[in-house]
């Protein structure tokens, strides 16, 4: 079974529509108990997943896991040697009519901006980035976040790419090959994506730090106002970005515990 294919079972609003069509079904079928509870059912999952309680509660469980770094000069030594390694997120296909930071996905941005923040308040580190060329046009998303970096700043001599990585764990795999040599490793993405970064990571590298960004929540745990019962179609798009997370870190756990 595909990947996408996964992503479409595993989501939440997949998950309603089809309890609503089967429902109907009954209804169709004059069995209207049956399709009276399955009605009800659907209508109790669609405010479980569209109001703000448990969407939060799962993805604050993985943000919350990683704070990030800040006052550089006072939690890092500032005389070791620091890769930051800029995890890909995406981008748009390259037309030659915009610059490269408009080429990068907004969450890509994000990482990068938070990559060279750790790089310039670092004097002995390198900005690692990564990405495929996903459209077959020559340039990688790796090669296009170095040509942000260096716009906004960076010295090119100072800029790894990894053009290769498809996946989390390939970008883990192809650092460790390609370039780490002991350096102090720091990892940059999203801070929900972070636990299972760092759980990759962890098995190439020793003791890598977090950088969490792409914050969600700004505040840790649940609060009175996450109680509300209005729906949101965002909470739904927060309850998927948690359960595609946490599915995740489970198959990770299974591929290398019991299918080694």
């Amino acid at each position: 079974m595909s990947t996408e294919a996964i992503k479409f079972i595993l989501n939440p609003f997949t998950v309603f529509w089809l309890l609503l069509v089967v429902s109907l079904v009954f209804f169709f079928l004059k069995k209207h108990k049956t399709g009276l509870r399955i009605l009800i059912v659907s209508t109790v999952w669609f405010f479980i997943i569209s109001t703000p309680m448990v969407p939060k509660f799962l993805l604050t469980s993985l943000e919350d896991q990683y704070d990030p770094i800040i006052n550089e000069e006072e939690t890092l030594n500032l005389d070791l040697e620091y890769h930051v390694v800029v995890l890909a997120a995406g981008y748009r296909r390259n037309n030659n009519r915009f610059p490269p930071n408009s080429i990068l996905l907004d969450k890509t941005l994000i990482r990068l901006i938070e990559g060279i923040r750790l790089h310039n308040s670092l004097p002995n580190s390198k900005l690692i980035t990564s990405g495929r060329d996903a459209f077959s046009k020559g340039i990688s998303q790796a090669e296009i976040s170095k040509k942000t970096a260096v716009e906004l700043g960076v010295d090119p001599e100072s800029i790894i790419t990894l053009t290769e990585t498809l996946t989390t764990y390939h970008e883990a795999q192809q650092y460790y090959e390609k370039i780490y040599a002991g350096q102090q490793v720091i990892i940059v993405t999203d801070a929900a994506h972070m636990p299972r970064a760092m759980y990759e990571f962890s098995k190439f590298v020793s003791e890598p730090l977090a950088s969490p960004t792409n914050f969600t929540y700004r505040s840790k745990g649940i609060s009175y106002f996450d109680f509300s019962l209005i729906p949101s179609y965002n909470n739904i798009g927060y309850l998927t970005k948690a359960i595609h997370e946490h599915a995740a870190i489970v198959r990770n756990w299974f591929r290398d515990n019991v299918f080694e």
